[in-house]
């Protein structure tokens, strides 16, 4: 009955892209700010997509409560509804410099302040996740 696991090491490397990226896009250039932006973008996702397959299998194997997995999904719905807003600004930047504009101030504010919103959502994630009892291991 084994569970799949998370590894200490990809958690540690979300969580510091996660806290650095947004601390950094303010002092860069559209074309960095949106490549750390899609970085921190890609980095959650992936954390999503492994805590939840571990919280599936976990569930399955009876190694998880019912309860236990529906606070994980609640906590992932928040994260998720966070993870789409800034995807959508994301992709309304995108356009505009594609078009060959420059994004004004206040909208690269505001891809600012979802992708931050997105770091904290997923460490919440990743804090329910240990919560709840789903086990990291370490990569040796």
């Amino acid at each position: 009955m084994t569970m799949k696991r998370f590894t200490v090491f990809f958690v540690l490397a979300v969580i510091v892209a996660l806290i650095a990226a947004p601390l950094g896009i303010t002092a860069c250039s559209h074309d960095n700010w949106m490549r750390n932006s899609y970085r921190v973008m890609v980095s959650a996702a992936a954390t999503y997509n492994v805590v939840m397959e571990s919280a599936a299998d976990a569930h399955r194997n009876g190694d998880l409560s019912d309860e236990n997995f529906s606070r994980l999904k609640d906590s992932a719905q928040v994260y998720y509804d966070a993870y789409q807003k800034a995807a959508d600004v994301l992709i309304t930047v995108a356009a505009e410099t594609e078009k060959g504009g420059t994004p004004s101030e206040a909208l690269m504010r505001l891809l600012n302040e979802r992708i931050a919103r997105v770091g904290e959502l997923v460490r919440d994630l990743l804090s329910m996740a240990g919560r709840v009892g789903l086990e990291l291991e370490e990569v040796k």
